[in-house]
């Protein structure tokens, strides 16, 4: 499975905006593409599981997949408005990859099941764990335990199509010498596009000699040609995408996130109004949220999450919390984290009220004077939420994307928060 959120997905969403060519494959039509291109008939069944749309580009659906044998995996289709498939096909032959992967283009289709991702190249590299264990003696990070990569394993965690997979890595090692007793050790692969692996080892690199290791993930170093990252792994038990009961503990793991040192530390990749412009143009309460809200100025004042939500928040067995999923990471504005996170309890709760809820997260973050303006930043987040229901083909998208723009202008139009 891609291990990511489950939603009930629509696939007439693009043709309801005029898209008609860009409807992702039913599961029995991809169950015959992936019999056909990838798999000479040994995929019994399947099941949609992704989406991501882009307006007059592309759409992108994975799907988890049942072999005969009771094997399981995840196959991608990819079509394409323009022509892009066709220059994928003169591509792929040049490069002659040896991959589960095919390019279709008189139906503008790129088929790929993973690990073939072109865009994550380390996600088949990791799963040679001879060469990983090879890498990770070259990084220096491990000490003097010994990786014997023969009887250790990879799993999959999760997978977002051409963005990012996680696995987990369970080696057996023994300590000072081949000879030693073994244990184990288990370990997080991160593997990105290679247009952001350089910011995010750079970050993480910092805020590991800034003291992050405290209440994340310690970083273990990366390759920075394969799009890889390496992180220990904590024993804890990540929160559930709506559970907003521990959101002082989510102010309070935010002030200790803006207490380290940012010195070397690279920009947070946040996300901004523009980038939901696409999405917003097709319908008219989008065309009012990108006239009257504004995106806000930031304040990089010093690191920040850059995606926080409810599910990236994680408790050890003694209740401390741990914050998870740092690609995003670097120097930003922590308005934008508490945006992030109250955003995400108003989409959940209609009922909910901004100045009511906003102080139990702001007053531990140490925002609790800065209200009104992370307003305009959750206002702003509101409407990138709008944005993400149609790209993600969320059933009853143009309702739910027209419900949390009139959200947003509502915040953006109190104590004079407008563009």
């Amino acid at each position: 499975m891609t291990g990511l959120a489950e939603w009930t997905r629509d696939a007439r969403l693009p043709v309801e905006f005029g898209e008609t060519e860009l409807a992702p494959p039913t599961d029995a039509e991809l169950v015959a593409l992936a019999n056909e291109h990838l798999f000479r008939g040994a995929v019994r069944a399947a099941r949609w599981s992704f989406a991501r749309w882009k307006p007059r580009v592309a759409l992108c659906a994975a799907y988890d997949v049942e072999f005969d044998d009771g094997a399981t995996g995840i196959v991608v289709a990819k079509r394409y408005l323009g022509d892009k498939a066709r220059a994928l096909a003169a591509r792929r032959r040049e490069e002659d990859r040896e991959l589960h992967e095919a390019v279709l283009p008189d139906q503008r289709l790129h088929l790929w099941a993973f690990p073939a991702d072109r865009e994550l190249p380390g996600a088949v590299r990791v799963l040679e764990l001879h060469r990983t264990a090879k890498v990770l003696r070259e990084l220096d990070t491990l000490g003097d335990w010994v990786l014997r990569w023969q009887s250790s394993s990879v799993e999959r965690l999760r997978y977002k199509p051409e963005r990012r997979a996680v696995l987990r890595i369970d080696w057996v090692v023994r300590q000072g010498s081949k000879e030693g007793p073994k244990s184990r050790m288990a370990m997080g692969a991160r593997c990105l596009p290679l247009s952001e692996i350089e910011r995010v080892l750079r970050a993480r690199a910092a805020a590991e000699r800034a003291g992050l290791g405290a209440f994340a993930p310690r970083f273990l170093g990366g390759e920075a040609r394969t799009g890889t990252l390496f992180e220990a792994w904590l024993e804890v038990q990540p929160l559930a995408r709506d559970a907003f009961a521990r959101t002082a503990q989510a102010g309070e793991l935010l002030a200790r996130l803006a207490a380290l040192d940012a010195t070397g530390a690279p920009l947070a990749h946040v996300s901004r109004l523009d980038g939901a412009r696409d999405f917003l143009e097709l319908f008219p309460l989008g065309r009012d949220v990108l006239q009257r809200v504004a995106s806000p100025e930031r304040r990089v004042t010093g690191w920040v999450h850059g995606d926080l939500h409810p599910d990236q928040l994680a408790l050890d067995r003694d209740g401390h919390g741990r914050l998870l999923d740092l690609d995003a990471l670097g120097r930003g504005d922590p308005a934008d984290d508490c945006a992030s996170w109250l955003a995400d309890r108003l989409a959940a709760d209609p009922r909910a009220d901004f100045d009511a809820i906003a102080p139990e997260l702001c007053g531990p973050a140490g925002l609790a004077r800065e209200l009104d303006r992370v307003r305009s930043h959750t206002a702003e987040a509101l409407a990138l939420r709008a944005a993400a229901a149609l790209r993600r083909l969320e059933a009853g998208g143009r309702a739910r994307a027209e419900s949390l723009c009139a959200r947003a202008l509502e915040l953006a139009t109190l104590r004079g928060v407008t563009a």
